[in-house]
């Protein structure tokens, strides 16, 4: 391409020449060869499904900004909870939708933030002008964004919904753009295995080093934020009976149930908030929260212990 517009820039120095259709063509081939160039350098760098910067992009865009103000940078990074079984239930034509919306719902929060697809259903954040001094300092930002991934995506024929477990790496002396992303994974994984254990979504973690006198006890162990619950709103009450009240032919067989779907589990005296972990013929898995408290109960029941919400 180099060699094709010098020679172009030689013949149209030369004096009153009249136009060649050669010419014009050697101009039509630069012009093609520049847009290919220009939309492969914007691949190299963006995801092609949601169009955010990539994380080879995102580290080199990153790697900038820490350089000239790294007292008030942090990275963030979230992973949807429950992306999985809307992928394997409805297909991944409907899973990148929704990919899609929630790369649009993060971007608008972020603003003038770097944002960045890193892969499969995992989300990067780069945040400028943050207080790292108080842990609570988060919780205002973290809180907006937790209920704003949690909205309700409305499909041709349902509405479905994902949560999001979201670590955050504050950036402490020099560390390197990839070193903050290991230390949010770090993070993210920790608050993603909260969520599990609570049934508490929209959870979030901060990883905190040993520099800060607050968290100093328990040296670079990450800290689970004291967010309020985000509850992901769904149609539909629980029954208003009790099991053996209710009438069988309203009562949806095992085999209907996907792992991963949001159900009510009749535990204990009172119906409450699981999930299906399982199903065969006549029995269903279910995971729930046995309590107010922390922990979940495991437990296989009949269909009538069951109901969708």
């Amino acid at each position: 391409m180099e060699v094709l517009r010098s020679a172009v820039a030689g013949i149209e120095a030369a004096p009153s020449l009249p136009e060649d259709p050669e010419l014009s063509s050697l101009r039509a081939q630069i012009a093609r060869l520049e847009a290919e160039r220009e939309a492969l350098q914007w691949a190299a760098g963006h995801d092609e499904l949601t169009g955010l910067p990539n994380r080879r992009l995102f580290k080199t865009l990153a790697t900038r900004v820490i350089d000239t103000a790294a007292d008030s940078t942090a990275v963030m990074v979230l992973d949807l909870d429950g992306f999985k079984p809307i992928n394997d239930r409805f297909g991944h034509a409907t899973g990148d939708h929704v990919l899609r919306i929630i790369a649009s719902r993060l971007a608008a929060w972020a603003g003038d933030n770097l944002v960045a697809r890193l892969g499969g259903d995992e989300f990067a954040v780069l945040l400028t002008s943050c207080p790292k001094t108080r842990k609570n300092s988060w919780r205002s930002a973290v809180l907006t964004l937790a209920a704003l991934i949690a909205q309700p995506i409305q499909l041709a024929w349902q509405a479905v919904a994902v949560t999001a477990s979201i670590g955050i790496a504050p950036c402490w002396g020099a560390p390197t753009v990839a070193e903050l992303l290991h230390h949010a994974d770090i993070a993210m994984y920790r608050a993603k295995q909260h969520t599990k254990n609570t049934g508490i979504s929209g959870t979030a973690c901060v990883y905190t080093p040993s520099l800060e006198r607050e968290f100093k006890a328990i040296a670079s162990q990450p800290v689970i934020l004291e967010l309020t619950i985000v509850k992901v709103k769904r149609d539909g009450q629980p029954p208003a009976c009790e099991p053996s009240e209710r009438d069988p032919s309203g009562v949806a067989p095992p085999d209907t149930y996907r792992v991963g779907d949001p159900v009510w589990v009749h535990r204990h005296g009172a119906w409450r908030p699981g999930v299906i972990e399982g199903a065969s013929e006549r029995a269903i898995l279910t995971r729930y929260r046995p309590n107010e408290g922390p922990g979940t109960g495991v437990d296989t029941v009949s269909p009538l212990h069951v109901a969708s919400r």
